[in-house]
């Protein structure tokens, strides 16, 4: 949300600014023009204010006045008309950041001291205090690594060696040195984030305590304190540890689950912090249970109103007709004489064209004196529609809102678009009301969810990833929807917008993940602010197609994780007052797209609770089963929708040799058993592996270490959700007599990674991609051709999800592993009905029999083609359930560099056998054209795309299976 104040003369310069033809180019059409250091202190001067749309086909570059002409007229304009806003920008690295330790036993101080590098352990114990100069936004951790008074949190074991950094309590300080023509107009104090149990303190007389709340913003009015001379801001923030031990002790009885699983090396009872469930640890991920001001801070005034909250919502009310219904939360920093005027417009961001034929009208509502809330609604026609990526354009519009008072305005701008988003749940048997369907309905058309989970994007979420680089990933492999899974944190603005502009869908999860929560009032009150403060923002975006209560906790509560049954009647009751009654019912007018209570759930049916949340026969599932043979679909679930699954593999052996500072890596060695947070994960994967591979220990390779241990794991884990992402997909549109079937998407567990360990990741913390990540690419093609054993055959089936029928060819080639000449070839071709998938032919194991002696030393290779739409996949599949028994002979791969373009690097790859499942793997990040196949040409031309080209870009490092599988 951006604000722009007018003049309070009610002389506009805007006029001045549209002659001179700038142009802004962010989001809300504002710029700031011009920042002054003023009485030799640290702030920032900032005007903003409203530009015009270049409206001329002048190029802008072309304009001869310089932006620093223009500064100079428009603090000039300003200054003498008194009339814009100081906003003091309170981000930066100029905060000291303290600890007081002299309360601690003796035994913890020496705790806390040998943590710290040697060289500053004697002034530790001397003073009792650590001091470090702090940056906001950002982690105490981060600035203790900074300074170098601890070593890099995410290397070795530091997640438990740091912990008694997590117990203590830290100040953050700054002074700020006000200006002398600031006036006495009122202002405020603007928290973006805190992380999570803080009090400030400014000026050592004003005390304001904060929502103990990670996800709301704290803005504090400042009438009586801009009237001094200074401003000296202290934030305390306590142990976020000691603080959710201290909510568990005061409630009236146990609110489970008071374990977790001992690998996870975590801290208790996250659920009595409103704070990010997974910094006290996950199964994927560490626990820092960080402190820090994580989002920024500002000091803003000379101004009557500040806008602390708005969101949009569009419905469409009749042929072509729209509504568009604003709520504006506004905080008045003076004493208001009557409610303020409205001005507002709608336009597109593509072309400037406004909306026509509105109508609106505006009521005012006041909490108090101080806090006025608008509702305007709006009706629009002739709008362009937004769509999601292939289905159409992403049509965006910017709201240009201005509230005016007497002497002052406020402008706020938003981006928004118009779609329509259902959750179709028909029943599909006329007799029975479980069988119900779980599909998205976008613009009255179906989209079938190609779908990842999304984890926080940093461990500390000021080092985020780079959203350009992460979405470019995104699209690459054909995903497009992300979903923001509840044990995380709720995403910044520049991720929405990223999201709405390439046209990726958002499922997105209010923050309660794998618990039962307090249902006390203080607690709800404060869940309460916190849904209406991130609806209004997130649902203004048009790429949200739904808001989900919760992960997996009516799942926990219904299958009796937590011994929830000892006391189910309760739980019910304080699980229904915070996911019904204080979420749906204080978000149900402010969303235009559905709502489900938790995921799995049953769908949207009634009960909410009381029924069967892994149902296949309705809503959505989480699968997990690391037991079974993963290639045997007779082990699979038919769901409607499974939004959870996957498979553990370990990253990069380059990602994990540097959190390691080790060359050494080996399976079960101290290391990756420490990183390994699922139980028992490492001996589940050598399982796994064993299963998939066979001979493990009987004369093949068992060290399963280095790029062997990367390269095995991460097959398995590439053919494990592989087989569950085509099984799910076979049944798109259609049923089994038993009811199951219709899916209608998939969401594959998980995107990415915030640590270098064995995870359920396809990109690693450095967004590597994984041998899975190649294989989602294929598999999320509009149409998809894919094979696999069914105990008596092989058999081929299409995936079509597009509204169009499309020709299709099949090119079958049996192949034994030893040899690059087929022993028999196939030909298939076909139409593909839209919206439909189909088993089109199939092999039986007699035929194959017939070709190939033992069966166990060869292959069928699939190459599928759909010209039409530029689709070309080259896959694999055997007449077995596992790939033990391969004969392969050394393929003698080389590669070279042909030429170096400006992003990208041309690659020869050349082999002189069958070569399964190829990897490439480069000295920096990136990605291939292509990855992750098998090859019995002799040669192929292919890409990479580093995510930053460097001088020493690129060695490339070829490998196969037989090179890790054979001793």
């Amino acid at each position: 949300m951006q604000q722009i104040i007018g003049p309070a003369s009610g002389l506009s310069i805007i006029p001045v600014l549209t002659y001179m033809q700038v142009r802004a180019h962010n989001e809300s059409q504002t710029i700031r023009i011009t920042q002054f250091k003023l009485c030799g202190s640290n702030f920032k001067f900032t005007t903003r204010v409203t530009i015009r749309e270049n409206r001329s086909k002048k190029p802008l570059n072309q304009f001869p006045m310089s932006r620093e002409f223009i500064c100079l007229l428009l603090s000039i304009i300003t200054t003498f008309y008194h009339a814009s806003t100081l906003e003091i920008d309170l981000s930066g690295s100029d905060w000291t950041v303290e600890s007081d330790l002299s309360y601690l036993t003796p035994q913890d101080l020496a705790g806390v001291v040998k943590v710290l590098n040697p060289h500053y352990r004697k002034e530790v114990e001397h003073t009792k205090r650590i001091s470090v100069n702090g940056t906001v936004p950002g982690y105490v951790l981060v600035d203790l690594h900074r300074e170098g008074l601890i070593p890099d949190p995410l290397v070795r074991d530091h997640d438990v060696t740091l912990r008694p950094l997590a117990l203590l309590s830290w100040e953050y300080r700054k002074t700020v040195v006000l200006p002398e023509d600031r006036g006495k107009q009122g202002g405020v104090l603007v928290f973006q984030g805190l992380d999570t149990a803080a009090g400030v303190v400014v000026n050592k007389v004003h005390f304001f305590r904060s929502h103990y709340n990670q996800f709301r913003r704290l803005v504090v009015k400042t009438d009586d304190i801009v009237s001094e001379d200074k401003l000296q801001i202290t934030v305390v923030i306590e142990s976020g540890v000691r603080e959710a031990r201290a909510g568990a002790q005061m409630y009236p009885h146990i609110v489970p689950p008071v374990e977790y699983p001992a690998v996870q090396n975590g801290e208790k009872f996250r659920n009595f912090l409103r704070k990010s469930p997974a910094s006290f640890s996950w199964d994927w991920g560490p626990a820092f249970i960080p402190i820090g001001i994580w989002k920024p801070v500002s000091l803003v005034y000379k101004q009557d109103l500040y806008v602390e909250r708005i969101g949009v919502r569009t419905r469409v009310v009749g042929e072509g007709i729209w509504v568009v219904e604003i709520e504006v939360r506004v905080l008045a920093l003076v004493k208001l004489r009557k409610d303020p005027s409205v001005k507002f417009e709608i336009r597109q961001v593509e072309d400037g064209s406004y909306l026509s034929n509105r109508t609106y009208e505006e009521v005012f509502t006041k909490e108090d004196d101080d806090v006025i809330t608008l509702i305007l609604t709006a009706n629009v026609t002739g709008v362009q529609l937004w769509s999601p990526k292939h289905q159409g354009k992403q049509a965006l519009y910017q709201l240009s809102l201005d509230l005016c008072t007497v002497a002052d305005c406020v402008a706020v701008r938003r981006n928004f678009g118009f779609r329509t988003v259902t959750l179709n749940q028909e029943q599909l048997h006329p007799t029975d009301p479980s069988q119900r369907k779980f599909e998205f309905v976008v613009n009255n058309k179906p989209v079938y969810i190609k779908g990842a989970n999304l984890v926080p994007l940093s461990v500390f979420s000021g080092n985020s990833v780079n959203l350009t680089t992460l979405f470019n990933l995104v699209e690459f492999a054909g995903i497009n929807t992300l979903r923001v899974w509840g044990g995380g944190v709720y995403q910044s603005e520049e991720f929405y917008r990223e999201a709405d502009r390439r046209g990726i869908m958002i499922w997105q999860e209010f923050m309660f993940a794998c618990s039962l929560y307090p249902a006390d009032q203080r607690f709800l009150n404060n869940v309460e602010e916190e849904a209406i403060e991130q609806t209004l923002r997130i649902n203004t975006h048009p790429s949200v197609i739904l808001f989900s209560g919760n992960n997996e906790n009516k799942q926990g509560l219904q299958e009796n994780w937590y011994n929830t049954n000892s006391n189910k009647t309760l739980y019910v009751s304080e699980y229904m007052k915070l996911y019904d009654h204080t979420i749906r019912q204080s978000i149900d007018q402010l969303i235009d797209v559905p709502f489900l209570m938790s995921s799995p759930s049953n769908g949207e049916g009634e009960g909410w609770v009381e029924d069967d949340p892994q149902s296949q026969l309705a809503g959505d599932i989480h699968f997990y089963n690391y037991l079974d043979n993963c290639l045997n679909t007779t082990n699979l679930p038919i769901p409607r929708f499974a939004s959870e699954f996957g498979f553990q593999s370990y990253p990069s052996l380059h990602t994990l040799r540097h959190a390691f500072h080790t060359h050494h890596v080996t399976l079960f060695d101290s290391n990756t058993e420490h990183r390994q947070h699922l139980v028992s994960g490492n001996r589940l994967l050598y399982d796994q592996i064993n299963r998939m591979l066979g001979n493990l220990g009987n004369g093949y390779n068992t060290t399963l270490s280095g790029d062997t241990l990367v390269y095995l794991s991460q097959l398995n884990q590439g053919l494990c959700v592989s087989s569950l992402v085509s099984h799910f997909s076979r049944f798109y549109n259609r049923q089994l007599e038993d009811g199951r079937g219709v899916n209608s998407g998939v969401m594959f567990w998980q995107l990415n990674d915030v640590w270098a360990a064995p995870t359920w990741s396809v990109l690693d913390v450095n967004l590597r991609p994984k041998m899975l990540y190649y294989s989602i690419g294929h598999l999320y093609h509009p149409v998809v051709g894919n094979a696999y054993w069914n105990l008596t055959h092989v058999v081929f089936s299409v995936v079509n999800r597009l509204d169009t029928a499309v020709a299709f060819d099949f090119d079958l080639f049996l192949y034994d592993a030893r040899s690059t000449k087929s022993l028999k070839e196939w030909g298939v071709k076909g139409i593909a009905k839209p919206a439909s998938s189909t088993e089109v032919y199939s092999i039986p194991r007699s035929v194959l029999k017939e070709n190939c002696e033992v069966l166990q030393k060869c292959f069928v290779a699939v190459e599928f083609e759909v010209k039409t739409e530029n689709i070309r996949t080259v896959d694999i599949v055997r007449p077995g359930l596992d790939w033990s028994g391969l004969e392969l002979e050394p393929p003698s791969l080389s590669i070279e560099v042909v030429r170096r373009e400006e992003d990208r690097v041309i690659l020869k790859l050349q082999s002189m056998k069958v070569a399964l499942w190829v990897w490439l793997e480069a000295n920096q990040p990136g990605r291939f054209s292509h990855n992750f196949f098998p090859m019995y040409v002799p040669e192929m031309f292919l890409e990479f795309i580093p995510h930053q080209m460097t001088e020493d870009c690129c060695k490339v490092h070829v490998t196969s299976l037989y090179d890790h599988y054979y001793v």
